[in-house]
């Protein structure tokens, strides 16, 4: 069975931004967009906190006792967005940019 990795953003506020919630759904993005034309739920499982350094973890690691899942309301979701199924490998990728770009830095000041 097949898991779609989503970033839904919703108008949900914290701290003056709006929530976003990563997870998997067992619908494509055409079902979940026909899902909301009708008004209905999203079920998001796999809930995943993503930390500013790209460092991932599970809602229930992080919050206990929260399940690492949620029901959204259609009228509070301001935006889907699918990722890949491998998007947790890019955190790796973005790091050694970060650190690279870091090290430039320093270099541009040492002269």
């Amino acid at each position: 069975m097949t898991k779609y990795w989503y970033v839904i953003r919703t108008t949900e506020l914290v701290d003056r931004n709006s929530t976003q919630y990563i997870g998997t759904s067992l619908h494509s993005p055409t079902e979940i967009a026909e899902a909301l034309a009708r008004r209905e739920g999203i079920l998001l499982d796999d809930l995943t906190h993503v930390s500013m350094g790209g460092e991932t973890k599970k809602y229930s690691d992080e919050w206990e006792p929260h399940p690492d899942k949620i029901i959204l309301n259609p009228q509070h979701i301001t935006s889907i967005l699918p990722l890949k199924e491998n998007w947790q490998e890019y955190s790796g990728s973005w790091e050694a940019s970060l650190l690279s770009r870091v090290e430039d830095f320093f270099k541009g000041i040492k002269g």
